[in-house]
């Protein structure tokens, strides 16, 4: 009974937020939010984490994929190099020592999913099918990992480009907010997301975010 208050109360925020401010799914014009697009290898992703050089905004998403979601995006990247392209916004690490060189992080904006799951195939903590990746007459239960794979097939596999758009360190937080909210349009974000992303005021510290770090994964299970 406690816990389904405590949804109520979070329900509620969400819908005032929504209503007072407004909120148009939009982005900045063109001229205040500048951005470059590359590619990158895709094993350069998992450098990144290895290095701890990606961030996680505190007002994002956990991933919500399944173990199958993350082997057909591994699948579908090698078979048809295809995958979304990523948000990024770069930005010096403030958490390095002061007396250090300059150290830069990424904001992961959107790809959560498909960061995760590039991270564990290349860590080797996910399996793919044979026959997607290597041959059509391989029996559909012959499954491998990353190491397991040739070396040539792994030096192509980690080579496959994936496009990245890298927003500056000067794009204001609410920009990058917006842009949360208008990927995730239609997808099932929980009223503490949608608070988290539209405000700072100081009540979502006092009573949302304890709330948010007890029930969140629950929470995000409802509004699924």
């Amino acid at each position: 009974l406690l816990f389904e208050f405590k949804i109520k109360i979070l329900n509620f925020f969400a819908a005032v937020l929504r209503h007072t401010q407004k909120m148009e799914f939009t982005l900045a014009t063109p001229e205040k939010v500048r951005f470059d697009r590359a590619e990158w290898p895709a094993i350069q992703f998992y450098k990144l984490c290895r290095a701890n050089e990606i961030a996680f905004p505190p007002w994002h998403r956990n991933t919500r994929w399944t173990d199958t979601d993350e082997e057909q995006y591994i699948e579908n990247l090698i078979c048809f190099r295809e995958s979304a392209e990523f948000e990024l916004r770069i930005r010096q690490d403030t958490e390095a020592p002061r007396n250090g060189p300059k150290r830069y992080v990424y904001d992961i904006l959107s790809g959560v999913n498909r960061l995760t799951a590039l991270k564990k195939f290349f860590s080797n903590a996910m399996s793919v099918s044979t026959r997607n990746i290597a041959n059509e007459d391989a029996p559909e239960d012959h499954r491998v990992m990353y190491c397991s794979l040739t070396p040539p097939q792994r030096e192509v596999i980690k080579n496959i480009r994936v496009s990245v758009r890298i927003y500056d360190e000067d794009t204001p937080e609410e920009h990058l907010k917006r842009l949360f909210l208008t990927r995730n349009m239609g997808k099932p974000v929980s009223s503490c997301e949608i608070i988290h992303s539209m405000t700072d005021h100081p009540l979502v510290d006092r009573i949302i975010i304890p709330i948010d770090q007890q029930f969140l994964s629950a929470s995000r299970d409802l509004a699924s």
